[in-house]
């Protein structure tokens, strides 16, 4: 008896955990949807008037169109796969090219690697080939199929090799997500377009102000019109109430988040129901600058000091978040993005980020002992299909100093189709009847194969039986 009061006491325990952790999913998500969309303020940039709650209304819709382009660019494919009822062929080829001299022996040669699996006919194959130039070297098949493994290369051997028996669970649910997540282009698409609207039906127009200022932006003084909205915690209290008040009210909100979450809508609605009071609230203003019919800059500020400031001039728009000891520096031009962290003063590393429905590119830079250390990534020529996806890459690591510089690239073609690997009838052999004869022509084989490679003590690799 005793044991089963512990156990009960450790299960509710346990759920209690369980329903903390949902419930700081929730929060977390609704904070950033509303940083997301709150960073509208600062790309408002068409033809404003002296309503500043037009400003602001015009600065949000304008980045939620920003926001909602990138994800239809980057999340709208049309191929999909249910990996656990659909066969699928992933199949890459690449080359490596450095120019460090322990790795040149690497250059020149193309690998092949082609991985097929059905889960529904527990069927698994995959293919490796490695090939310089015109010449083939080596291309081995290893299949799954009935519970038996099969290896096949011409060059080693002319039959099927029956490794035997194998007792492997293939079935790829053991390796499947919580289902119940889906973060698609249709569920952020509603959480943004939802969000962005009662954002805007929120701003409270008396809580606003303008004033004239001049304003330094890179040494330049401009004069500017300053919009300022005033987020006491009267106005706080009011605006976080009437969000939550107003996605409980929003089935369809509710549906998206719940989908992308992974919770239910009545555990997002328990989580928005409770009263939040802010104690020791610290003020916030979020100030615009405005010129003509552009915002040209802003800030978010508390007493203390300015958290975010940021300048839209000659279509550049760059943000500073943080304080002069560490900070991140965000700028965004024509589609591309980049990230500056600093640590008291110096650059602890950089990201550039692009990314277009075709062309996705990214590198980060970190310096390190005099030296820069650089990973670039280019993923472009995409072709996106209802049954296959496919594009190419490069991939290149580089440390740059002012004695060498010094990089391995790797670069090649992607394919993922909804598709089998065709595989013929084959004669095969068991392994282990193969005779000394049979066995010694497979070890001369390999041999031969690992000379090309420029391996000639084949004494460690090859051993006396198969």
């Amino acid at each position: 008896m005793v044991m089963n009061e512990q156990e009960n006491l450790q299960t509710e325990e346990q759920v209690k955990k369980e329903k903390k952790g949902r419930k700081g999913k929730i929060i977390l998500l609704l904070i950033c949807i509303a940083l997301a969309i709150g960073i509208g303020l600062y790309v408002g940039i068409e033809k404003l008037n002296s309503n500043p709650k037009s400003i602001y209304k015009r600065a949000i819709t304008n980045t939620y169109k920003l926001l909602d382009n990138c994800l239809k660019d980057n999340l709208n494919t049309s191929f999909s796969l249910d990996y656990l009822e659909e066969a699928f062929v992933l199949d890459t080829t690449f080359k490596l090219n450095t120019n460090i001299k322990e790795f040149q022996d690497l250059n020149n040669y193309e690998m092949n690697l082609l991985l097929g699996i059905d889960n529904p006919n527990q069927a698994f194959h995959l293919s490796t080939g490695l090939s310089q130039g015109k010449n083939q070297i080596i291309n081995v098949l290893l299949s799954f199929l009935d519970n038996h493994a099969y290896l096949q290369s011409k060059e080693l051997y002319d039959k099927a090799l029956d490794l035997g028996s194998v007792d492997i669970d293939f079935n790829l649910s053991n390796f499947k997500t919580n289902d119940q997540i889906m973060v698609d282009y249709d569920n952020l698409h509603t959480i943004f377009s939802s969000m962005k609207k009662i954002l805007i039906s929120s701003l409270d127009e008396e809580k606003m102000s303008i004033t004239k200022e001049n304003i330094n932006i890179d040494s330049e003084i401009i004069k500017s019109q300053k919009v300022t909205y005033l987020l006491d915690d009267e106005n706080m209290e009011r605006t976080i109430n009437y969000i939550k008040n107003e996605i409980i009210k929003n089935d369809e909100l509710l549906e998206s988040l719940s989908n992308v979450m992974g919770v239910t809508i009545e555990e997002i609605k328990d989580n928005l129901k409770e009263e939040i009071k802010l104690n020791n609230y610290e003020e916030i203003k979020i100030n615009l600058y405005t010129k003509g019919n552009k915002i040209i800059a802003g800030n978010i500020e508390t007493k203390e000091e300015a958290i975010i400031r940021f300048t839209n001039l000659d279509s550049e728009i760059k943000i500073f978040i943080g304080n002069d000891d560490t900070n991140i520096e965000i700028s965004y031009q024509d589609e591309f993005l980049e990230l500056v962290f600093s640590e008291y003063g110096e650059i602890i590393s950089s990201i550039k980020l692009k990314a277009e429905k075709e062309e996705k590119l990214l590198e980060i830079n970190s310096p390190k002992n005099n030296a820069i250390e650089r990973v670039t990534i280019q993923i472009n020529n995409i072709k996106d299909k209802e049954t296959e996806w496919e594009a190419d890459f490069k991939m290149n690591y580089e440390i740059e100093s002012s004695n060498e510089n010094n990089n391995i690239e790797c670069e090649g073609s992607f394919k993922l189709s909804k598709s089998e690997i065709m595989i013929g009838e084959f004669e095969s052999v068991d392994i282990k009847e193969l005779t000394e004869e049979e066995q010694e022509k497979i070890k001369d084989n390999l041999t031969k194969i690992l000379e090309k490679l420029g391996i000639n003590d084949t004494s460690n690799i090859i051993s006396p039986k198969l």
